[in-house]
C-alpha cells in the first residue's frame, strides 16, 4: 500500500518564507533602528515632535507642531531662520560640540519682545505669509509643518557617531486675543515663546531615543 505525502504547493511555500524573512527582518530594524519621532510637551496647546530622515545618507532633523485644540485665530508665528530651537549638542563621552552654524547661534538671541513686522523684516514678500504656523486657524489633531535642518551642517562634520541633542523649540506668540486673521504687516506685539526641551540620542542611521 502506498502513502502519499501531503505537499504544499511550491507558492505556498515561497510565502511561508517570505512571512517569516519579514517578522525576522521587521524585529532586527526595530531593534537596530529606533524610533524616528520623538514627542514633546505642549505649551498653550500645541506640541512640538521631532522627526529624523536620512535622504542621501545626511541626517535630518524636522520639527513640526501638533494642534491639541481648535483655535480660530492663529496666534503662532514662527522664527525665520531654519533650525528653529536653541540646539546643544553632546558628543556621548560628554564632550560638547562647538556649533558654529550662524542660524543655530542667531535662534540663541533672539529678543523675547518684538513685533510681527520685525519679525517679518528680511523675508520676501510673498513667503511672509509662510511664517504663521497655519493661518487663519488651527484644527485640533492636525499637524503643522515647522522648521527642518541637516545635522551634518550643525555638527560641522559627517555624522559617524552618535550625538546627544538637546532642543528647546522657539516661536513667537501674538500678545492678543484678536478675533480677526493676523497680516503680514502687523504691528501686533509678539512674545518669544520657548517649548520645553526636547533631549535625545542620535545615531547616523537617523534613529532617536529620549535621553534624561
Amino acid at each position: 500500500m502506498k502513502t502519499t505525502r501531503c505537499r504544499l504547493p511550491k507558492l505556498r511555500w515561497v510565502f511561508v518564507l517570505l512571512m517569516i524573512y519579514s517578522c525576522a527582518f521587521a524585529q532586527e530594524q526595530q531593534a537596530d533602528h529606533g524610533s524616528r519621532v520623538l514627542e514633546g510637551l505642549a505649551t498653550n496647546g500645541i506640541k512640538p515632535f521631532i522627526l529624523s530622515d536620512i535622504p542621501e545618507t545626511n541626517v535630518w532633523i524636522s520639527m513640526n507642531f501638533y494642534a491639541e485644540s481648535n483655535v480660530q485665530v492663529n496666534p503662532w508665528l514662527k522664527i525665520t531662520n531654519d533650525v528653529g530651537a536653541k540646539i546643544r549638542i553632546w558628543q556621548t563621552n560628554g564632550v560638547e560640540v562647538l556649533v558654529k552654524d550662524s542660524s543655530a547661534l542667531a535662534a540663541r538671541s533672539l529678543p523675547v519682545q518684538t513685533t510681527v513686522e520685525t519679525v517679518m523684516q528680511g523675508v520676501v514678500r510673498k513667503r511672509r505669509v509662510e511664517l504663521w504656523l497655519a493661518p487663519p486657524t488651527l484644527i485640533a489633531g492636525r499637524n503643522y509643518g515647522g522648521y527642518s535642518f541637516m545635522l551634518e551642517r550643525i555638527v560641522g562634520r559627517p555624522i559617524t557617531n552618535d550625538y546627544i541633542i538637546e532642543l528647546r523649540p522657539l516661536m513667537y506668540h501674538v500678545n492678543s486675543s484678536n478675533e480677526k486673521p493676523l497680516t503680514v504687516s502687523s504691528d501686533q506685539d509678539v512674545r518669544l515663546i520657548e517649548f520645553p526641551t526636547i533631549r535625545f540620542k542620535v545615531t547616523p542611521n537617523g534613529a532617536m531615543e529620549t535621553v534624561q
